[in-house]
């Protein structure tokens, strides 16, 4: 179970009454150390998407986006490494992913749906190097819009 901010602060102050307890000599041990406080990050719901719902954004999404977003459900990539994929990836065997957490080079095997989004992602793309002309405040602004 995560935890409220008004929780953590509370946890924080405690904290700091006892340093200071401890550096005074009021107190011997300060009995919050080795207690972490379970978080979430802002926005995370814990849940995945369900296909309706991507499906819902899909249909009323800008062409670009809408297609960067089906090759996320399709090839399971972060959006980061979505975003910034090249001409270059697009090879014989699949589309070749180094993904930006790990430095990990994999391979997604084509199948006729990735074939036909990366097809019309080349269609739509200015860039002659890159898949994709979105830098990733772009991208997220406009994702937002969706909602």
């Amino acid at each position: 179970m995560a935890v409220s901010g008004r929780m953590q602060h509370e946890f924080r102050y405690l904290k700091r009454v006892f340093r200071w307890a401890i550096t005074r000599k009021y107190a011997k041990e300060d009995p919050t150390q080795g207690i972490r406080l379970q978080t979430t990050k802002k926005g995370d719901t814990g849940r995945y998407v369900t296909d309706d719902e991507l499906r819902a954004a899909i249909i009323q999404a800008p062409i670009k986006i809408a297609l960067i977003a089906y090759l996320g459900y399709l090839t399971g990539r972060r959006k980061t490494d979505l975003i910034c994929i090249s001409r270059a990836q697009d090879t014989k065997e699949g589309l070749v992913f180094s993904e930006s957490k790990t430095g990990k080079r994999t391979i997604v095997e084509w199948t006729d749906d990735l074939r036909a989004v990366v097809d019309m992602l080349k269609k739509e793309s200015d860039s002659t190097t890159m898949l994709t002309d979105y830098i990733e405040s772009t991208f997220d602004t406009a994702w937002q819009r969706l909602r």
